[in-house]
Formats: C-alpha cells, sequence, structure tokens
C-alpha cells in the first residue's frame, strides 16, 4: 500500500515559499525597493499551508466541501470587490503611491490568501 505523502509535500512547499518570500523582504529592505513578488510569494505560502490543512477533506469530495467551496468562493467575490474599493480610494486620493503592477500583485495576493483563508475557517467551523 502506497502512502500518501501530499499533506507533506504541502508544508514543504510552503515553508519554501516562506524563505523565499523573507529573502525577497530582507532584500528589498536592504536595497530600499519593494519587490512585488513578495506579495505573491507570501500568498503561494499560504496557498500551500491552507491545502495542506484541506487535504484529508478535499480527497473526501462529498457535500460537505462543495459547500465550502461554494461558501468560500461567495465570501471572496465579496471580498474582491471591497479590495478594489480600498484600492481604488488609495489610487484616487494618492495616499500610497502605488504603481498598477503593484495594484495587481497586491489585487492578485489578497484574492489567495482569501479564497485559501476562508476555505480553512469554513472547514474548521462545520
Amino acid at each position: 500500500m502506497r502512502k500518501d505523502n501530499t499533506q507533506l509535500s504541502f508544508i514543504v512547499l510552503g515553508c519554501v515559499f516562506v524563505c523565499m518570500a523573507v529573502f525577497m523582504l530582507v532584500v528589498s529592505i536592504i536595497g530600499q525597493v519593494t519587490l512585488q513578488q513578495t506579495y505573491m510569494l507570501f500568498a503561494l505560502a499560504v496557498m500551500s499551508f491552507s491545502m495542506s490543512y484541506l487535504y484529508p477533506q478535499f480527497k473526501q469530495k462529498d457535500e460537505r466541501m462543495k459547500f465550502i467551496r461554494y461558501k468560500a468562493l461567495t465570501y471572496s467575490a465579496i471580498a474582491f470587490v471591497v479590495y478594489y474599493i480600498v484600492l481604488s480610494g488609495i489610487i484616487q486620493f494618492d495616499i500610497l503611491p502605488l504603481t498598477s503592477m503593484d495594484v495587481l500583485n497586491i489585487l492578485a495576493a489578497l484574492m489567495i490568501i482569501t479564497v485559501f483563508g476562508t476555505m480553512v475557517i469554513l472547514a474548521r467551523r462545520n
């Protein structure tokens, strides 16, 4: 019988992404620049750790997991609208000097974190 190492693989990937993100963060602090890839690396780390937690439940493919996916995507769509409004206000009123690439990377990272974070919260609650 073959042992399923998928959870361990997700944890290892999450640790690799955290190490890469911390390295990029240190480099950006030392160089006094904003490295946009750092946002996505942190988001991928969150996704990997979330998938590690959710894998045993996703493997079952039952009604509960379909419900969790549906609710998580619904909440994430609402959160995306809120993120859009907030970032539009930040850009409109020049609160922070953000480029279009900054905004796109921030939105992508927030969406990954929101989708997988809400799945974990809903899986724990149900």
